[in-house]
């Protein structure tokens, strides 16, 4: 997404003999992963101020991500539709929040649920990210772990009167499992074709 911007950033830290020509691939990379999360970073920013909900972004984000790193799931096809992708479930997912009543009961209902997705699915493979056996074991526990902490968090959080919270995990939890589903429908695909 960023190629063009970042050759010329690494191009101009070669010239200034900042970096050596020898690791040029390797700064490419960051320099393009570096701008791609700044990106992210301020589009869900934008968005979470422009819903009048940036708190909820920002945990909303925070959550999903942390889990979605060891639980794994979707991945598009190519850095411009992840951005899309992943602004649009962020501007539902605070939608739902800004403008959708849900009951705690309900909330802890579709957390479960959704962690049983999790649970068992994690970690999602997908073509661009795939594991090897120690990986697997390693994420897997880490998936636990983590979903066990961010249940735990929200459901404390709703008896003391911060449902929001309930609600953004329980949202980060509904599209991870979600994700999941469609990284293993896209895994079948794969494997017919």
């Amino acid at each position: 997404m960023f190629v063009n911007i970042s050759e010329k950033i690494t191009n101009r830290l070669i010239r200034d003999n900042v970096i050596e020509h020898c690791n040029k691939e390797i700064y490419l990379f960051g320099v393009e992963q570096f701008l791609t999360t700044a990106l992210n970073i301020v589009t869900t920013f934008v968005i979470g101020i422009l819903l009048g909900e940036l708190w909820q972004s920002l945990l909303f984000v925070l959550l999903f991500m942390t889990l979605r790193s060891y639980a794994g799931g979707y991945h598009a096809s190519t850095p411009l539709r992840c951005y899309l992708l992943t602004s649009s479930i962020i501007a539902i997912a605070l939608s739902v929040i800004k403008y959708i009543e849900i009951n705690i009961f309900v909330c802890v209902g579709l957390l479960i649920m959704s962690g049983v997705v999790i649970l068992i699915l994690s970690p999602a493979e997908s073509p661009n990210k795939p594991l090897d056996s120690i990986e697997f074991v390693i994420y897997r526990k880490r998936t636990i772990v983590l979903w066990g902490i961010q249940f735990i968090c929200g459901v404390v959080c709703a008896t003391m009167g911060y449902g929001n919270i309930l609600i953004c995990i329980t949202l980060a939890h509904i599209i991870l499992a979600l994700s999941q589903l469609f990284a293993k429908v896209e895994q079948k695909r794969l494997k017919k074709v």
